[in-house]
């Protein structure tokens, strides 16, 4: 005995259904869209990819590179009323031009290199430089309270 199915044309299923893992997280998200993925649910799949939402860590140390840039930018010219000069050449041209101008560059300079390097939170080369910049900016705020103490 042989059984025969017929589909009926209306049973079929109609609606698209979009697979969302066919395809890798953008870079940038489209605006309106809420930020959903914040994570990865398998081993392994973290590494050089993309998330919508970023980690804490990692959010926290892009707003403080940024404080620390500003902060840099405040001792930077004190310093230079007591008599120091700028060394690097491109914040030198920008101090020459105005403080306005020389905070402007310096902050969004760094604020868009914090902001890259927070998209790229997944990437380690990324996450170094972030911390690496902390670092760096860490010890920049030690040598101008070592100049302020020893110098004014």
């Amino acid at each position: 005995m042989r059984l025969e199915f017929q589909v009926r044309a209306d049973s079929v299923e109609k609606r698209f259904q979009f697979d969302r893992r066919k395809t890798p997280t953008p870079f940038w998200r489209r605006p309106g869209v809420p930020a959903r993925r914040s994570g990865f649910r398998r081993e392994g799949e973290g590494v050089n990819a993309y998330v919508d939402r970023f980690s804490r860590p990692m959010a926290v140390s892009g707003i403080l590179l940024i404080l620390l840039s500003a902060l840099d930018a405040y001792l930077t010219l004190i310093h230079m009323q007591y008599g120091a000069q700028e060394m690097v050449p491109t914040m030198a041209w920008a101090i020459e031009r105005g403080v306005v101008t020389f905070v402007s560059l310096k902050l969004a300079v760094t604020s868009v290199g914090a902001v890259c390097l927070v998209v790229h939170q997944n990437f380690a080369l990324a996450r170094l430089s972030l911390y690496f910049l902390l670092f760096i900016y860490s010890s920049l705020l030690i040598y101008h309270v070592v100049l302020a103490v020893f110098y004014w």
